[in-house]
């Protein structure tokens, strides 16, 4: 049996379990809805990050995360629910990493920005993967895939896995081979974690 998906309302991210089962959602964004204005006021806050690290490069992990906890904590004190009205649901996993620190901060930085997140575990099975995603109604799949002989395992992934549900990942094989990405059939690659909020911001509404 594939692991159980956290509910949306679970309390905040613990990080990835050591036994590779399904550890706790980050914090959820759940209420009425976002104003227009209030969306801009948090596009306007995340493109200012983003220009910041254009400027002065991406900062260590540790000031990533803490920069995510801040935005999260900004929008809540303004009680902003994200940057959509109905916002989307998205899954992390790993396959071949056996550590979770890439999937574990672009997760933080999806519920920063407002969607719905879960995390099935640590080096999960295809055969695993999709129930978990069928089961939270996922509308994309977050992944980070280190290893080049995980590629069968993607194909699979993507076969059995809805249309319906995207893709996001991110990893070394991505940026040693180009091709990679449309062999195992991934629909969006993330180079870092600027290069998926960059893409989270262009899948959200105006």
């Amino acid at each position: 049996m594939p692991p159980a998906v956290p509910n949306a309302a679970s309390a905040e991210w613990k990080g990835p379990p050591e036994n590779g089962g399904c550890g706790n959602s980050l914090p959820m964004t759940q209420g009425p809805g976002t104003s227009p204005s209030s969306r801009t006021a948090l596009r306007n806050r995340i493109e200012g990050l983003l220009k910041q690290w254009q400027v002065s490069g991406l900062p260590a992990r540790a000031t990533l995360d803490e920069t995510a906890r801040s935005l999260m904590s900004w929008r809540h004190d303004r009680g902003i629910d994200g940057l959509w009205q109905r916002p989307p649901r998205m899954l992390g996993v790993t396959m071949d990493d056996g550590w979770g620190h890439g999937i574990q901060l672009i997760l933080r930085y999806a519920a920063a920005m407002g969607l719905e997140t879960g995390f099935i575990g640590l080096l999960q099975t295809w055969q695993q993967i999709v129930p978990a995603c069928e089961a939270f109604r996922a509308d994309y799949l977050g992944i980070t895939v280190l290893q080049f002989d995980t590629l069968g395992s993607l194909i699979e992934l993507r076969h059995h896995l809805p249309r319906s549900i995207k893709i996001i990942a991110g990893g070394p094989v991505f940026r040693i081979d180009p091709q990679f990405q449309d062999q195992a059939g991934i629909d969006h690659v993330a180079k870092d974690a600027a290069g998926f909020i960059r893409l989270l911001m262009d899948i959200a509404p105006p």
